[in-house]
């Protein structure tokens, strides 16, 4: 019996010493089951060697406990490959007792692997089942136990009465034992591989996680690990930021909101702040961030922050230029009238002060718009702000609030000084110049208000009326002036045009007066024939001089003319009429023209003229594009075309009355 009780020892000290080893992780006991079996194996052929012996051929040792444990921890491949060979050893050692200790080698391996398969998933990681090791070691080992009727009847009975309070006591109390040693152990690897795993996967996220992420320290600020993506951010190695504080890299403004946030966290008033920072870059850029902080807790303490940010910069630009075009003129890069009209509507005169409201509008500029296109347009507005903004200061308040009006809000000084400031604006706009030499104008007004008026509504309609009265008397001649200068342009540009348009007018006053035309009609008449290609300003040098013939898309753009011509005049009081005339000029009898398509009658009266002075004068002129033609030549080629592209009787007249040809003789 004392050999027994050695057996046991042996198995336990072996399995203390298993429990008590620090097995490494993803080690080759955890990867192969069949090393793992035969290990298992070796250790029951060990205490096999050791047995209590009964007589020779019958022998008891701890087999039976071990192959039940490791049925139950280990599974099926290494419990059966330990079985196998304690199996053999047992059949080499022979004796009587073989297919005893044969049936109780599977008998124990049997219900240890079922547990497994039953039982292990669901156990408890924190409250080792030793109950239910006690029950399932007794089972084991009761069964264990009738394996002894197996053997030879004259030996079982001595046998039973010797060993059973070993199989049915003491062997259940050491397998218990034995296996919450083992399952401890599996549990504290797999628990170790579950903690490696997860710190594997947080130190893969941390750095390389396409956020920026970092640990601070949350009582002296300073960063104590950052990944690389924070730090590209930032534009620094991670080794230039760590040991220093976040405020090193915020911008001051933003500070406030900073320590907020920590007091937040130090405080224990929240567990997580979110926010969005600016910072300054390594090379002095502005970025922002959307900054997420939390608290990292270490125990019972918290020590530490762990910051996760996002990078928003181009986020945070697009919002700004959204919100700038929502408030901003986005060609001068002054206010808008949206801004304006908010402005007004809060704006309060302050106390013992007085404050002005300049207007300025520019004359003409849907003129230099049509003849010289918006580019110049466009380009006079901006001279406009910056000569605004040139004569006030940053405290002022200017927008554009039109299309060519603009606004200033003038403040702390006094009502002389204001004065001054709309003379100074006055002649500074009157020195810029327009393209072709066109004279700028813009009228300029003021009014005041003051703390009685507590708004500025009642200076704003003071300037209106104002700036609509001068309007009214300089606006007229201003424009006429704009008109004349844009066709004296167009005489600098193409010197053949100037003498062209003066004979159109000459042959188009001479046919008004052959068919009798009232002398109103008539200087109207004249000033169509003057004014009739002054569209052609708009139109590109190189297709206006452009030797042989045009192309589709240079005749289409040739054929823009008579409407930016129309569009010129029309903005001129009192030429509206005139304006018409000049739009329908190429217009046919037969509806074919150009740019409405109408016909006959449909056509006016003086457009029909214009029509047959423009073409005869084009026959027989010296142009680029075509030879010239006699005069008696020209007549015959317009007679061949009345009805269809001229009026047959104007056509008439003109050769009859205006040439002085025989009509019927062409």
């Amino acid at each position: 019996m004392v050999h027994l009780v050695i057996n046991i020892n042996l198995l336990l000290t072996m399995s203390i010493l298993i429990g008590l080893y620090p097995f490494k992780l993803n080690n080759w006991w955890d990867r192969h089951k069949m090393v793992r079996g035969v290990i298992i194996g070796l250790l029951g052929v060990l205490i096999m060697s050791f047995p209590f012996i009964y007589t020779e051929g019958i022998i008891f040792d701890t087999r039976t406990i071990l192959l039940a444990v490791s049925g139950m921890v280990f599974g099926l491949v290494p419990t059966l490959v330990a079985a196998i060979m304690m199996i053999i050893f047992r059949v080499m050692m022979g004796g009587a007792g073989v297919v005893m200790g044969i049936s109780t080698i599977l008998v124990s391996s049997t219900i240890g692997i079922g547990w497994h398969l039953w039982r292990f998933e669901a156990v408890d990681d924190v409250k080792p089942p030793l109950l239910e090791f006690l029950v399932v070691g007794f089972i084991s080992q009761f069964f264990s136990w009738l394996c002894l009727f197996l053997l030879p009847g004259s030996e079982w009975e001595a046998v039973i009465r010797m060993i059973t309070i070993y199989f049915l006591v003491i062997y259940p109390f050491f397998m218990a034992a034995l296996g919450i040693v083992l399952l401890s152990q599996i549990q504290r690897i797999t628990a170790m591989r579950e903690i490696a795993r997860n710190e594997f996967i947080l130190k893969t996220i941390f750095d390389d996680a396409p956020i920026g992420m970092s640990r601070t320290d949350l009582k002296t600020g300073k960063v104590l690990q950052i990944n690389d993506a924070y730090a590209h951010f930032l534009g620094y190695d991670k080794e230039e930021i760590i040991g220093h504080t976040w405020k090193e890299f915020t911008l001051p403004e933003e500070q406030g909101e900073s320590d907020k946030a920590d007091f937040l966290l130090v405080s224990g008033s929240r567990n997580q702040v979110t926010l969005d920072k600016r910072y300054r870059t390594k090379d002095g850029r502005i970025v922002s961030g959307n900054l997420t902080v939390s608290n990292l807790s270490i125990g019972k303490r918290t020590e530490e922050m762990l910051g996760m940010m996002v990078d928003i910069t181009d986020r945070k630009e697009y919002e700004e230029r959204l919100l700038r075009l929502s408030t901003h003129d986005s060609l001068t890069n002054l206010y808008s009238r949206n801004h304006f009209e908010r402005t007004i509507e809060e704006f309060v005169v302050p106390k013992n002060q007085v404050v002005a409201v300049l207007l300025a509008e520019v004359n003409g500029l849907k003129i230099l718009n049509e003849a010289f296109g918006q580019d110049e347009g466009n380009r006079l507005l901006k001279k406009i702000a910056k000569i605004l903004q040139a004569s006030t200061e940053e405290t002022d308040y200017l927008a554009r609030i039109g299309g060519d009006d603009f606004v200033v809000i003038l403040t702390g000084r006094t009502r002389h000084e204001y004065q001054a400031i709309a003379k100074d604006i006055t002649e500074k706009l009157s020195l810029v110049q327009m393209p072709g030499g066109m004279d700028m104008s813009v009228s300029v007004v003021h009014a005041v208000a003051d703390e009685r008026d507590r708004t500025l509504h009642k200076a704003i309609e003071e300037a209106e009326k104002t700036l609509k009265t001068r309007k009214l008397f300089e606006e007229a001649p201003i424009i006429e002036n704009l008109v004349q200068t844009v066709m004296n342009a167009l005489h600098v540009r193409n010197k053949s045009e100037e003498h062209h348009s003066r004979r159109v007018s000459f042959l188009s006053e001479q046919l008004g007066r052959v068919i009798g035309l009232s002398e109103n009609d008539i200087t109207q008449l004249r000033l169509a024939g003057l004014f009739h290609d002054i569209g052609k300003i708009a139109i590109a040098e190189e297709i206006l001089n452009k030797h042989g013939g045009l192309t589709a898309e240079e005749f289409s753009e040739i054929q823009r003319h008579v409407e930016i011509g129309y569009r010129l005049l029309s903005s001129v009081e009192g030429m509206a009429p005139i304006a018409h005339v000049v739009l329908s000029h190429h217009e046919r009898i037969d509806g074919t023209g150009y740019p409405r398509g109408i016909k006959g009658d449909a056509i006016p009266l003086q457009a029909r003229i214009i029509s047959i002075a423009d073409a005869y004068d084009a026959m027989t002129s010296i142009r680029t594009y075509k030879q010239q033609v006699s005069s008696q030549q020209a007549a015959r080629e317009l007679k061949a075309c009345s009805g269809t592209q001229f009026d047959a009787d104007l056509v008439k007249h003109f050769i009859e009355g205006v040439l002085f040809l025989p009509y019927d003789e062409l």
